[in-house]
């Protein structure tokens, strides 16, 4: 004879799926979206910041703002069970502490991304997948550095400044994954200091003298690749200049801390080996 559930036991049932594998994601960062995505979990989330554009999918999910002006009513309307996020947003969302899991993700080194993955991965019930994509990440570094040797090119990767002046220049320095991603594809960073991201002069960076300079066009929004490399010409007494080899990015996803790590490696190894201009 068949027992009937009763629908208490249905709703427990239910409750204990939603608790071992939660359904309804916020990720506060486009990096946590990209890996979350990566896992195959894309499908759960009901809330990103309006960065959050990779892959295409997440573009139709709702916005809950941006990286720091987080919409707090929209969270709460979407009922999240899980909200990922950096140290930095903590203070805005601790309002959340006691009715949802909130998990905080560093996102400095390649150590903490790694990190990240996994946390990610637990939290999802997908740890097998998180294993293998840190797994494969960790062997794209190492086929990459392979092709290194010998290779040995300083660089100065600027993220921000002036958008009409060499002056105000962020740069990256040691405590940064872009750091230990150069390294991978053949190029020393040639800042010495001890700063994660300092500001420095065009007279420290001609005191630097870099091989290559590579800048951030995402953050010169009124600036043209023309522009920045016109801006560079009168310092031909650095050898990046006298070399023409200032380099311009305009893809963001350099500065997202994800799975896309490897294709960073792969095009700052072809900057790096590109042939000089006489």
């Amino acid at each position: 004879m068949k027992r009937s559930i009763t629908p208490p036991f249905l709703l427990g049932l239910l409750f204990l799926c939603f608790q071992i594998f939660p359904q309804r994601l916020i990720s506060l960062a486009p990096g946590i979206t990209e890996i979350i995505f990566k896992l195959g979990s894309g499908n759960r989330l009901v809330g990103v910041t309006k960065f959050c554009d990779y892959p295409k999918e997440a573009r139709h999910i709702n916005k809950i703002g941006g990286f720091i002006d987080l919409n707090i009513e929209e969270i709460i309307s979407l009922k999240p069970d899980i909200i990922f996020h950096y140290p930095e947003h903590y203070e805005k969302i601790k309002i959340f502490n006691k009715k949802v899991k909130l998990i905080s993700l560093e996102h400095k080194s390649l150590k903490d991304l790694y990190r990240s993955i996994e946390t990610i991965a637990v939290a999802l019930n997908k740890k097998e997948k998180g294993n293998q994509t840190v797994k494969t990440i960790k062997n794209k570094l190492y086929k990459i550095s392979l092709k290194t040797k010998g290779i040995k090119k300083k660089v100065l990767i600027i993220i921000s400044r002036d958008p009409f002046h060499l002056r105000n220049m962020i740069i990256i320095g040691k405590g940064d994954y872009l750091n230990e991603i150069l390294k991978y594809s053949g190029g020393i960073n040639c800042y010495k200091g001890k700063l994660n991201y300092p500001t420095v002069s065009i007279e420290s960076v001609i005191n630097m003298n870099p091989d290559i300079i590579i800048e951030f066009i995402y953050f010169l929004k009124k600036s043209s690749s023309r522009d920045i490399i016109k801006q560079w010409n009168k310092f031909n007494n650095i050898s990046a200049v006298l070399n023409k080899k200032i380099f311009v990015v305009k893809d963001q996803f350099w500065l997202r801390p994800g799975p896309r790590v490897t294709l960073i490696s792969e095009k700052l190894f072809d900057i790096i080996n590109k042939k000089e201009k006489h």
